[in-house]
Formats: C-alpha cells, structure tokens, sequence
C-alpha cells in the first residue's frame, strides 16, 4: 500500500506528499496519539517537550480549568509510545489544580538541593507543604508548588476555593539550567525564578502596566546564563523586554506598534551565524523573528512605549505572514500565528519556524488546519518551505492551535494539536529533511 501510494503521489509534491499521511499503519510519517480515557474536553489544546539524556516526552493538556493532562514517552527513535505513560497530572490526584494557558515545562528542576528530571508548572494549585501557588509535578511525581508574589496571594487563595481558575502565562527559557516566568492578566504582574530557587522575582515596568500585561511570556537563555525576559500585552499592542542574570534584572523597553503584538511567544536558534537563540514574536497577521543577542545588548530603559522603530541594525531578521498553497486555503480566517515553535527540522545545526495557522481550510475541509514551515537561511528571508497536514484531515480540527517540537535523534519533529476534534499528531517528515536523515517513516 506503502509503495503505491508513492507512485501515486510523488514524494516531490509538496501539497500532497508521503510526508502528509497519517491512513496507514505500517511507518505512517504522522502518528496519531490517543487520548486517555481519564481525559476531558479540548485534547491538544497545550503541548510541551522535553528532553533530558536524550530520553524525550511529550505533555499533551485539555481544557484549561476542566481537563487533565498527560504524558506521553517519545522514546530515542521513530517509534513512540501512542499510549499516554502517565495521566497523573491536575487530575485531583493531589490537591486542586488548574492548568496554566499554557502550562510550562522544566527539562529538570531543583528543590531542597535535589534534582527532578521532568517537571511540569501546571498552573494554579494547592499544594500540601507549599498552599496556594505555581503547581508543579515532576515524572518522578514530586508534587511541589513555586510561591506567588505577595500582592496575588488573596486572588489566587480565592480563585482555589471557589473552583474558578486563575489563568496564569508559563513559560522555561530551555536554558541548561532553565528558569521559569510566569504572569497573571489579570492583576497584571508578572515575575520568575531561577533555577534552584522558589522566590518570586518581580518584572516591573515603568509606569502602571497595561491591562493584558502578562496575557503571554517569553524567555531565551544564552549559552553564558545570561536570559532574556519577555512579557506581553497584545490588548495594548506590546511585548515588554527585560535582562536577567543571577543577580540583576534590568528593563530594556518595549516591542510593538502592530495589532495583537504579542499574542504568541517562542525562541530558538535561527541564525547559524551565532548560539544565541532568537526571539519570535507573533501578531494578529505577521510573525517577526529578532535576535536574540541584539536585544540583549539593548541599553536600561525608562519609558514603555512599544515601537519597532528604536531597534538596532540587525534586531529584525525577518517577517512573514500567512501563506496559500493548492490544498491549504483561507489565510483571511487562518489565524496564523497562534501558536508557533523553533526546531532543527533537517538537521542542520539551526532552527526553522514552524507556525501554526488552525483556521486554514486544508483540502475542502474548513477550519481544519495546517502547520506552516520556514528556513530562513539568511537575514530577510520570507519565502514559506513547507507545510504539513493531515491526508485524514476533518472540519474543525484546528491542527495547528498548539506546537510543540521535540528533539529526536539529531534532529527535531513537529507535535501539533488539533483540540478542535481532539486530536494530537506528531509529523516525523518534512520536504526540509535530506535523505541521509530521512527514517523509515520518511522513505
């Protein structure tokens, strides 16, 4: 079947390759994950990876305040595991818990001088030792909770009692030694903690802060430890940037001007040129890659107005928007950048962009989604590279709503949620990737 759906098709089309196919059974390049039955509503609405001794898993989550969560093992080549490893996470297992939108994810996380490998900030919960703060449950089901600033101790004790969730922005830098920032919309504050501590760092701009100050966040570590810190306002068209090492955090200014700046948030390393990883940013129509070290060696700020004009030479390195192909449709409705990710697809040493686009029609069927590719090789790139759906694809999957791309062999792949009929697809095939890296799955 395997062979005559090549020959049918040709390997070289990239609107209707091998690469799209998620029908067969035997070395399927997109495998489909199946929902525990413990699960409710909305799976695939948050997706995160991890990796940690090359051992990587996938956390998929459901709704926000009515779903649990689960983990599935990627394992170290082609073959996952489709069947979640443990669904123990904001079950009510332990305490009450209410996932972030979206929740974080920690490679490895300190406490009391002893290292957990896998560890998940799920939102808002009530922990046993710690009360009311960030939960966090780790894959050896050490359950423990980060502290909230003072000033939204009482909301956040209230929101528990009375089973409302208090929707909180996560996010890990990915940084060796990774750190966690955190943000509540609705106070608006927004804080972190480094690697090792519980203490709650405050990121205070100049000024009153917006009313979505902390709707989404941001981070990116360079190889010496120094982050990058990033909190957005997408309301009031801005993304606020702060610098942080061990001992200092400083304001840097603001990032914006366009509608909906900032409703997304992602890094990794795009430009060969250095290991300082980029910072993507997403508005209502475009995505914007910045360098990350560029933005670094920004000078202390005093005001909060959020423009693009101010940036260095070089900060941009490129934007692009929503892109049509013959069997994916509907850019006017895609709502293109609502989620994104950065992974080396094909092995090259940097990143390629992986942005998200669930309300694109793929094939005749609307809203059912797709994930759209770039390389950019060089600064000012824009061309798109590829793109990935689902040959099963159903009206109202929304593939694409969330992006996670895990690492596996030397290379990464593309996990893409499609809550809208609860789905989760995990694309190992890309026209990007060369043939010497090309698996059973992609021959």
């Amino acid at each position: 079947m395997r062979r005559a759906l090549i020959a049918a098709l040709g390997v070289s089309s990239a609107a209707c390759s091998w690469s799209r196919f998620d029908e067969v059974t035997e070395s399927a390049p997109v495998v489909m994950l199946n929902q525990p039955r413990s699960m409710g509503a909305g799976f695939g609405l948050s997706v995160l990876t991890a990796t940690r001794d090359e051992n990587t898993i996938l956390f998929v989550g459901g709704a926000f305040g009515q779903s649990s969560a689960a983990t599935f093992n990627l394992g170290f080549g082609e073959s996952p595991d489709t069947d979640a490893s443990d669904v123990e996470y904001c079950n009510g297992a332990v305490g009450q818990c209410f996932l972030g939108a979206p929740p974080a994810v920690l490679s490895h996380a300190e406490l009391d001088g002893e290292e957990h490998d896998f560890c998940f900030p799920l939102g808002l919960g009530d922990t046993p030792l710690q009360g009311v703060g960030v939960m966090t449950r780790c894959a050896d089901t050490t359950v423990f909770g980060y502290p909230i600033p003072p000033s939204f101790d009482h909301d956040a004790e209230f929101a528990v009692q009375v089973g409302q969730p208090e929707l909180l922005a996560l996010v890990a830098d990915g940084g060796e030694d990774p750190w966690l920032v955190a943000a509540a919309p609705t106070q608006p504050i927004a804080w972190f903690y480094r690697f090792g501590s519980i203490e709650p760092v405050s990121l205070v701009i100049p000024g009153e802060p917006p009313g979505s100050y902390g709707t989404t966040v941001g981070a990116l570590a360079k190889p010496d430890g120094e982050r990058l810190l990033a909190v957005g306002a997408p309301e009031q068209e801005g993304v606020f940037l702060f610098r942080a090492d061990d001992e200092n955090v400083t304001f840097l200014g603001c990032l914006g001007g366009t509608p909906g700046f900032g409703r997304a948030m992602s890094s990794g390393v795009v430009l060969a040129d250095d290991d300082v990883p980029e910072l993507v940013i997403s508005d209502n129509r475009s995505v914007f890659v910045f360098d990350g070290a560029v933005l670094l060696d920004l000078p202390q700020a005093t005001g909060n107005v959020c423009t693009l004009a101010a940036l260095p030479e070089n900060g941009l390195v490129s934007s692009f928007g929503c892109a049509s192909q013959e069997d994916i449709t509907g850019c006017n409705n895609a709502q293109f950048g609502v989620a994104h990710g950065v992974g080396d697809l094909d092995g090259d040493g940097d990143g390629e962009i992986a942005v998200g686009a669930p309300g694109m029609t793929t094939r005749g069927m609307s809203t059912a989604g797709a994930v759209l590719i770039w390389d950019l090789e060089e600064r000012g790139d824009d061309q798109l590279s590829d793109v990935l759906f689902m040959s099963s694809a159903e009206s109202n999957d929304q593939l694409g709503a969330t992006l996670a791309l895990p690492r596996i062999q030397g290379r990464n792949i593309v996990a893409a949620g499609a809550p809208g009929n609860g789905k989760m697809a995990l694309f190992y095939c890309s026209e990007l990737v060369p043939p010497e890296l090309r698996g059973e799955r992609c021959k």
